[in-house]
């Protein structure tokens, strides 16, 4: 199990001191009831994203809307050994004690739940005597959902505890304190085999390969959960809603305290167009933005992100410039006065190298902003390989190393919900041997006429009779490309990449551009060629292999 390191100068990933709150209020027109607020700490870790979002979404539905809900999301956070977690979050409850001041009331629950029924009947109900309910089948403690005397358990789960002691030497000591420990009801926390339809009141996702998230895909091949549905109805209803935990009015701490960090340490310093980072456009992102431009015809594009250095901006400038005359704006939220959000949409919205910076929970509504503001294309790029970069004041901003899975399904969510939008988007990451990979996806509508699509044949007949049906069930005109490759030579492509064996040259001399934007190949021979072609078009084509 990994062992995060106590101090973390990156910010923007920084090791968080408090939990972030996520408020759920009452809404405008509705009584304010004069109940104390449901204090509900998750115990979470930014691999489960897409369960956060559900789980708070879940509450947000069953809720009691004339009370408030204060729901803590506990992960990142600073000061703990996690050598012996078996997740990320492990001893994050036993912390709640110090968290919650102690006092009050608090309930945990872990990431990988949602709610059933509203937590505040749960929140109100009567402990007796006792420090902290918990459900406890065939007598052993299960402390996934506990409801917390704050000042009752404040004396034995302390923050010194949490941080250093084992989960299982943290339990017993409560344990040895007669009455300390009463019963959760069993409906309150029902996993898959309990689960009850009608009486059941909260979910819990147990089975790890079998979470309808995801969110370990290197970890685990995931299979089906007979109960996945539930958890997909509820992210299908916040999708259709637009929920997201934060958004430009109500961006999270970290996010604040980012560009806070930053616009203090260009005020400070005369080379303030240095004190970010510089980003100039790689020569692959000028292809495809220039392709963007001139097949969408757009008089105005949105420059999205921070300043990218007196070097990067002026580079930037001048390719923009040079692609048909567009009007360019910038956004720059670290930099007033243009920061704050930008009003309209524009033909176009080009964000370079941003949003690696920013903490995971800002990056979904950052996202949609991009969308929002998008009215024929967006381009984005994000760098997860490059290290750090130093501000004037000698801190670090540090770029996040989501890999691309996380970033494809950011756009694949978003490119969703906005249909009209085409969008691409680059990924430079860290590949197996070390070495910077480059990866593209791209999505949304379709700028002029049908697709047009390629058929590499194989050697099998089948092999090409199941492409060659694949391509008429689209119902786009398709053309066959026969291919003339040695097993050796496709050996060798795949061994050492296209820039040491060139496939153009031992393929069909009618692989040239202007290059398709769907290639459909079966079998092990012509994947190779695939996926040379998809490279050759800076990810512009969407390879399907079978």
């Amino acid at each position: 199990m990994r062992f995060w390191p106590q101090t973390n100068q990156a910010l923007g990933y920084a090791l968080r001191q408090q939990p972030e709150r996520v408020v759920l209020d009452v809404p405008t027109g509705v009584a304010r009831s004069s109940k104390p607020p449901v204090r509900i700490f998750l115990g979470t870790e930014p691999a489960h994203y897409r369960a956060e979002r559900v789980f708070v979404w879940s509450v947000e539905q069953v809720r009691d809307p004339s009370r408030v809900y204060e729901i803590y999301l506990m992960k990142d956070l600073a000061g703990f050994n996690r050598r012996w977690w078996l997740t990320g979050f492990t001893n994050y409850r036993f912390a709640i004690p110090h968290l919650a001041g102690s006092v009050g009331r608090a309930l945990y629950n872990d990431v990988d739940q949602i709610y059933l029924s509203d937590p505040g009947e749960l929140f109100d109900t009567d402990m007796g005597e006792h420090g902290f309910l918990a459900y406890s089948p065939e007598g052993r403690v299960d402390t996934a959902v506990m409801l917390i005397d704050c000042a009752r358990m404040a004396p034995i789960w302390t923050l010194e505890g949490a941080q250093r002691e084992r989960k299982q030497s943290i339990i017993r000591k409560a344990l040895t304190v007669p009455g300390l420990r009463g019963d959760l009801a069993a409906e309150w926390h029902a996993r898959e085999e309990e689960y009850a339809p009608g009486r059941s009141r909260v979910l819990h996702y147990t089975i790890l390969h079998t979470q309808p998230w995801h969110p370990f895909p290197r970890r685990y091949v995931y299979q089906r959960n007979p109960l996945g549905q539930l958890w997909h109805d509820l992210e299908h209803s916040a999708d259709l809603a637009g929920y997201q935990l934060f958004s430009s009015a109500h961006p999270s701490s970290l996010y604040s305290a980012m560009l806070a960090r930053i616009q203090t340490a260009g005020r400070s310093d005369e080379r303030e167009r240095s004190s970010t980072p510089g980003h100039p456009f790689p020569s692959e992102e000028v292809e495809s933005l220039r392709d963007l431009i001139a097949r969408t015809e757009a008089k105005t594009l949105l420059q999205y992100g921070m300043n990218w250095g007196s070097k990067g901006h002026d580079r930037g400038e001048r390719i923009l410039a040079e692609c048909s005359g567009p009007t360019v704006m910038r956004y720059d939220p670290a930099r007033p006065p243009v920061a704050g959000t930008p009003s309209g949409t524009f033909d176009g919205v080009v964000s370079s190298q941003w949003l690696e910076y920013l903490p995971d929970e800002d990056v979904p509504w950052v996202v949609e902003e991009l969308f929002r503001c998008a009215g024929r294309f967006l381009f984005v790029s994000v760098d997860s390989y490059s290290p750090a970069q130093r501000l004037n004041d000698g801190a670090f901003l540090r770029r996040r190393s989501w890999d691309r899975s996380f970033w494809n399904a950011q756009f694949d969510a978003a490119g969703s919900r906005h249909p009209d939008v085409r969008w691409q988007l680059v990924v430079y990451a860290r590949g197996p041997t070390g070495r910077k990979v480059t990866a593209w996806r791209q999505g949304g509508r379709v700028l002029a006429g049908s697709p047009t699509v390629w058929v590499l044949t194989d050697h099998k007949p089948g092999h090409t009779t199941q492409s060659i049906g694949l391509a008429e069930a689209l119902g786009w005109p398709y053309e066959i490309k026969e291919l003339h490759l040695s097993r050796f030579n496709l050996a060798c492509n795949f061994l050492f990449g296209p820039r040491r064996i060139s496939l153009k040259k031992r393929v069909s001399s009618s692989l040239t551009p202007p290059w398709p934007d769907v290639v459909i190949a079966t079998g092990w021979d012509p994947a190779p060629v695939a996926r040379w072609i998809r490279t050759q078009s800076h990810g512009r084509t969407r390879v399907i292999l079978q």
